[in-house]
């Protein structure tokens, strides 16, 4: 089960403890080094630019890397104690933020809205290939309040 969702830049990220309670999408750009350190558990590592840079020509996620996703995210909801996903990107947050908004409101779950600060080229793709499917499992809790609660206790 899905407790939270969350997203960082690399630095803050990295920061986090790997444990078994955790889940992490790391995501990098194309040909960078990988940069997670060891023992995550539940662990997907993508590549794909950030299409919003002005500099950029790269392409972004991929219908096949959104379906990484949401199949990760359905093991997660299938496991049978609450996890935290955290999802990571190299540099800013752009990626991570638009995934995490397209999987917290798949998921109806709390997370820190990024506002306008967020890959909407990523967020619809992953919005697209979501489609109708049935979100994966999470621990429910009775008011927002709670799961902020819970957001915060891993912080």
């Amino acid at each position: 089960m899905i407790i939270l969702i969350d997203y960082h830049s690399g630095m803050l990220a990295d920061a986090i403890v790997a444990e078994d309670h955790l889940a992490l999408i790391s995501i990098r750009d194309p040909g960078a080094p990988e940069s997670v350190g060891t023992g995550w558990k539940h662990l997907l590592e993508l590549q794909f630019a950030d299409e919003t840079r002005v500099d950029g020509t790269a392409d972004g996620m991929t219908d096949e890397q959104a379906d990484l996703v949401i199949d990760f995210s359905l093991r997660l909801g299938s496991l049978s104690d609450p996890v935290g996903l955290i999802l990571r990107c190299d540099h800013r947050r752009r990626r991570s933020a638009a995934i995490a908004k397209a999987l917290g409101e798949w998921c109806d779950r709390w997370f820190n809205n990024p506002g306008p600060y967020y890959s909407r080229p990523a967020y619809q793709t992953m919005r697209r290939r979501i489609g109708t499917r049935t979100p994966p499992d999470t621990v429910r809790f009775g008011s927002a309040i709670l799961q902020r609660a819970a957001y915060e206790s891993v912080h």
